[in-house]
């Protein structure tokens, strides 16, 4: 069922989490490709560095997480070591549970072994939730960002009444 929220509901249109190591990519990747296949979203948060000043760190993810009508989440096998970044990780996923909607996508820049992978990654991908896989082969780069930018324009209300398999 879809949410009948619009972007314009929204203080920001996007909120990217990813780890410190992973900012080329989004510089050099994800950045250029939001503004060519999603005008219309202008007021994005890219990392950490664009979180609202003045508040605590942990406030201000919160914050940009809950007034986003899209937060995507870049994991890659550096991110999910960091302490901090599950915490961000968590909050997004603390917000799903109280939103009951689908506004989150898990971007996976690199195969990350089940050893490695988080519970809260493994229990986000048991829920069926969207999730899309960075590939360095160009056919798979198309359909990546075809499936992000579907992702990206509009949200589904979660339905934890009916079992995915």
């Amino acid at each position: 069922m879809r949410d009948a929220r619009d972007h314009n509901d929204y203080e920001f249109d996007v909120t990217i989490i990813f780890y410190d190591d992973d900012e080329e990519w989004i510089r050099e990747q994800l950045r250029p490709a939001l503004e060519e296949r999603l005008p219309q979203f202008q007021r994005n948060v890219f990392g950490d560095q664009d979180l609202v000043v003045g508040m605590h760190y942990l406030d201000s993810v919160d914050y940009v997480v809950s007034h986003s009508y899209k937060t995507i989440i870049v994991l890659s096998r550096a991110a999910v070591r960091d302490h901090w970044f599950i915490l961000k990780f968590r909050t997004t996923m603390d917000h799903v549970s109280d939103t009951l909607t689908e506004f989150v996508v898990v971007v996976f820049l690199e195969d990350i072994p089940d050893g490695e992978m988080p519970f809260l990654a493994r229990l986000y991908l048991s829920d069926g939730r969207p999730y899309i896989h960075w590939t360095e082969d160009v056919r798979g780069q198309d359909y990546f960002w075809e499936e992000l930018t579907k992702n990206l324009t509009i949200n589904l209300r979660t339905n934890d009444l009916i079992p995915n398999e």
